[in-house]
């Protein structure tokens, strides 16, 4: 691998001049208390080995802990390695300490070293998963060997070998472990001669105290086998779990875990057992040994954190656990009980174990790469107890954010309960961050330049979708506690959100300060972007969304986007598809869930009334809510009609629409662009009464419930009105009128317009325009009062448009 050339160095040498390949030999990421720097402290240390007969000298050479940045660190004075000789480095980030201490640690969890010659050209390099605290990595033999874990490591010194002790070969059973319908006998189908082999059922560990494995064991229920096998003169094999799952019947796949008793229940220490994935087909997905501790809070039935880890078997798993998402390696995994939302809890009869699940998989219809937590229910047993459905998700830290986004150092922080000040840093530190919310909360959002720095610091658009959806779930459980984001350490990527724990949505029932946050009409929108309420910390939690709305250009369009959201992917029929389709998965299945703890099934009947109830008549009180958030008039109807012979979609605000004829709702006050996309030749198409459909539509505003009608003007009678590069002044809609009309005119190029409005004595009543506007379709509403905001009689008034030299004059009928 060749790096970018920038620099050639000549070295001359004290002794020789070499041109070699130095090595990595042996390296240590925790060090507990194997050995002691000069200055007494129990660092990371690396070893580079030179097994030449001549001396090298360091100087210009390079070493690193990434290899997409390998000039990570430079050795900017002479060291030299003595020939066959090795050099112990200390990687402590602290090069103050000296010239053999780097500017990185190593990660005790898994990374890579790197090696780079002056001329910046990969000499060697190794890549390692999770090591134990006080156990290193090395060659054996030293110099050319095979890597592998030391378990005496030895620092500057030659390494010892890998292993000096030989086992007995791991056994197998038959039949395979899996799903079987009716009772099965287990033998060994190994051939033996002369192996011990011994077993337990219970989920511990076998010994030569154990049960003898000497005939076919009869299991009529699901059991989890685990064997060892002893040759005369070896050492036990390694165990080997064997997970059978009898009579089942189920629909969703099992996760099967084989434990210690002794270490039942599992609590908030990391203990080691077996993992076994059988998707819904009954066929084995992965089984490894793994750590695993409790996620979250004690429950009847809690939540588990499961980690692959390399002192326990493989240090990641690979497989595609979550069909949506495109990679299959996992290092973490939750099997997660529903939480708050966990069905049943303390005779609620509000519960559905989905609400969590149903608003990640809404997310993913957005962002299907995006950050929110895979989903997957799941059936668990813990050695030979059922323990109910779980929903198996993606775990958000660094190795998420690695295998999603591509970045290994990141800033991921977490306004969370338990922290001082809600703030926890699970990678990373604040700085950054704090930097950007003093810069939004210090300068005048108002401004265009300001605007920009905020939208250039954060990926405004996904940030706006990720306030929206959980205004819309009601979700109340947020804002100090399970808000998540991350950016690269670097600077060179912007802030990014994760959904995360949503559970309090939906209707989740829950009181606090008099206010129940679990009714569909609780204003979200007001309490998640102003001053006042449990949780917004007189603003101090909701910054960055207050400073959006502070700027016309993002008030605007996170308006528009909500109502853009409301009509498609918040809509009934898609929210009620997701919800089904999720209930349905578990529908079959529920019934085991409840029968392991003692629930109703007409408790969790009633929870997902509630939340269908919610997803029905939430939209109606968003949209009061944004019209008395922003003081907007009133919400209409925009429908959009097509031809048939019509080719294309119609893209409004930010979606594309392409089934037709299509209604949705916006709002009045709040300006809407609409923008033809004909997938043909467009000269035979216009807007009807407007003009062609090249040039998109501005309405500046909604007055009442609108059409926009595209049509073919071969097969069009009156095309009199149809002009595309022209200006052109429209009748105004509806004529006669009642309080509020529309007044439409067409703009060729930018132009000073002025649009004024006389009684038939011509005395000007109304300016509606006095400015420059860019060219287009624009729409003006007039809402039938003068300019001293006087309601005016009925009669018949003119409305005259000058334009450059363009003028045109029309009449319209107020009628009251």
């Amino acid at each position: 691998m060749l790096y970018n050339k920038t620099k050639i160095f000549f070295f001359i040498f004290l002794f020789n001049t070499v041109f070699t390949q130095i090595v990595i030999n042996e390296f240590m990421a925790s060090n507990d208390s194997t050995i002691a720097d000069n200055y007494g402290e129990f660092d990371d240390w690396l070893e580079l080995a030179n097994n030449t007969l001549s001396p090298v000298n360091l100087y210009g050479w390079y070493i690193s802990d990434n290899d997409s940045e390998p000039l990570k660190y430079q050795f900017s004075d002479s060291l030299y390695i003595l020939p066959d000789s090795i050099l112990l480095l200390w990687a402590d980030n602290d090069i103050d300490q000296g010239i053999n201490h780097l500017n990185f640690k190593l990660d005790s969890e898994g990374e890579e070293i790197v090696l780079t010659d002056p001329n910046q050209i990969l000499i060697d390099s190794v890549y390692f998963d999770q090591l134990a605290t006080d156990f290193s990595y090395g060659r054996y033999p030293d110099f050319i060997g095979d890597w592998g874990t030391m378990n005496n490591s030895s620092p500057g010194e030659l390494n010892f070998p890998h292993d000096n002790n030989q086992y007995t070969d791991a056994i197998s059973l038959t039949p395979n472990p899996g799903l079987y319908e009716e009772g099965i006998y287990v033998s060994n189908s190994t051939d033996l001669n002369g192996i011990d082999v011994y077993y337990t059922m219970d989920g511990s560990i076998p010994d030569t105290n154990s049960n003898p494995f000497s005939e076919p064991i009869h299991l009529t229920e699901s059991t989890v086998l685990r064997v060892i096998a002893l040759e005369p003169g070896l050492l036990p094999s390694r165990v080997r779990t064997f997970h059978y799952l009898i009579n089942t019947n189920y629909n969703l796949p099992i996760v099967a875990l084989a434990i210690e008793p002794d270490n039942l229940p599992i609590g908030d220490q990391e203990y080691n057992l077996h993992v076994s994935y059988f998707d819904k087909f009954g066929e084995l997905g992965f089984n490894t040994d793994a750590g695993i501790e409790q996620h979250g809070s004690e429950a009847p039935q809690r939540s588990f954190r499961i980690e692959f880890k390399s002192e326990y078997g493989s240090p990641h798993i690979d497989y595609l656990v979550f069909p949506n998402r495109s990679y299959t390696r996992y290092k973490r995994l939750i099997l997660r009980n529903a939480s708050n939302d966990r069905f049943p809890s303390d005779g609620s009869d509000n519960r559905t174990h989905l609400r969590d699940g149903i608003i990640h998989n809404v997310y993913s219809q957005l962002y299907p790469n995006g950050g929110y937590s895979s989903f997957q229910s799941v059936h668990l047993y813990i050695n030979n107890s059922y323990w109910g459905i779980y929903h198996l998700r993606e775990r958000q830290d660094r190795f998420y954010i690695e295998e999603l986004f591509g970045y290994d150092d990141v800033d991921l922080l977490e306004r969370a309960m338990g922290y001082p000040d809600y703030r926890n840093a699970i990678e990373g530190d604040w700085d950054n961050y704090d930097e950007l919310e003093i810069f939004i909360e210090n300068e005048d959002m108002s401004l265009p330049d300001n605007f920009e720095v905020l939208k250039n610091n954060i990926y405004y658009e996904e940030f706006l979708d990720y306030w929206i959806l959980e205004i819309f779930m009601g979700n109340f459980d947020w804002l100090v506690n399970n808000m998540k984001f991350f950016r690269p350490t670097s600077g060179e990527d912007k802030w990014r959100w994760l959904l995360w724990d949503t559970d309090h949505g939906l209707g989740r029932d829950h009181y606090q300060e008099g206010i129940y946050w679990g009714n569909v009409e609780t204003d979200y929108l007001s309490w998640s972007t102003g001053l006042q309420g449990p949780r917004v910390g007189e603003g101090e939690y909701n910054k960055v969304i207050r400073a959006i709305l502070r700027n016309d250009e993002g008030r605007i369009y996170f308006i528009n986007r909500f109502a853009d959201l409301l009509n498609t992917t918040y809509s009934n029929e898609n929210l009620l598809s997701v919800f089904d389709s999720l209930v349905a998965l578990v529908s079959d299945d529920i019934g085991y869930h409840a029968e392991r703890w003692s629930a109703n099934t007409l408790f969790w009947d009633n929870g997902l009334n509630e939340v269908r109830d919610y997803i029905i008549h939430r939209p109606a009180h968003i949209i009061n809510h944004i019209i008395n958030k922003f003081q907007l008039g009133s919400a209409y109807s925009i429908t959009l009609e097509v031809p048939d012979t019509y080719n294309g979609s119609i893209i409004i605000n930010s979606i594309q629409i392409n089934d037709f004829p299509w209604t949705g709702i916006y709002f009045g006050d709040t300006p809407i662009k609409i923008k033809a996309n004909p997938y043909q030749e467009v000269q035979n198409y216009s807007w009807e009464n407007i003009g062609a459909i090249s040039r998109p539509l501005n309405i500046e505003s909604l007055y009442c419930d609108t059409i926009f009608r595209i049509i073919d003007n071969q097969l069009s009678v009156n095309t009199n009105n149809l002009i595309s590069e022209n200006y052109f002044l429209h009748q105004n809609y509806p004529n006669p009128f009642n309080s509020i009309t529309q007044i439409s005119y067409n703009l060729p190029e930018k132009s000073f317009v002025d649009i004024s409005i006389y009684d038939l004595l011509g005395q000007k009543v109304r300016t509606l325009i006095n400015g420059e506007h860019s060219a287009g379709f624009i729409t003006l509403p007039w809402n039938s009062k003068d300019d001293f905001d006087q309601s005016l009689s009925s009669g018949i008034y003119i409305y005259i448009i000058q334009a450059g030299d363009f003028r045109e004059t029309k009449k319209m009928v107020l009628l009251k």
